[in-house]
């Protein structure tokens, strides 16, 4: 496990710490970052930041019940994240993450925010892989 923090700007485009931020969730691998540049963060009033611990590795696809007994996966829910428009706020929160409405009315079933955070982190994780060039 890796201690990641994810930080999310207050306004479109942030510098602190000699790092850029935007809404979009940006993971940072703790073990990268000064002392001082994670004191710097947190302090920060224009900036949200959670630590978390993630895998090294990326885990498989998984089930995850919601309260109702419904059963709906991480992938479900990251395509469903993929749909919606980050600028609109019927769609994200004033936090930069999904709107649970929004997502319950794209996969059609109830979801709990546990869920909505653990398919937004993995799909954070995602946009943030660089793309692959074809080999030729």
């Amino acid at each position: 496990m890796k201690q990641t923090l994810i930080v999310t700007s207050v306004s479109p485009f942030f510098r602190r710490a000699g790092l850029r931020f935007t809404k979009q969730p940006t993971h940072l691998d703790a073990s990268e970052l000064t002392t001082e540049q994670i004191t710097a963060l947190k302090a920060e009033k224009n900036l949200m930041v959670r630590e978390v611990q993630e895998e090294d590795t990326p885990p498989a696809p998984s089930m995850t019940d919601n309260k109702d007994g419904d059963s709906i996966t991480v992938e479900q829910l990251i395509e469903a994240i993929a749909q919606l428009d980050p600028q609109n706020t019927a769609h994200y929160t004033g936090k930069g993450v999904p709107q649970l409405d929004a997502l319950q009315a794209i996969v059609g079933s109830k979801v709990s925010a546990a869920q909505r955070d653990e398919a937004f982190v993995a799909f954070s994780e995602q946009q943030l892989q660089p793309v692959q060039q074809p080999q030729e």
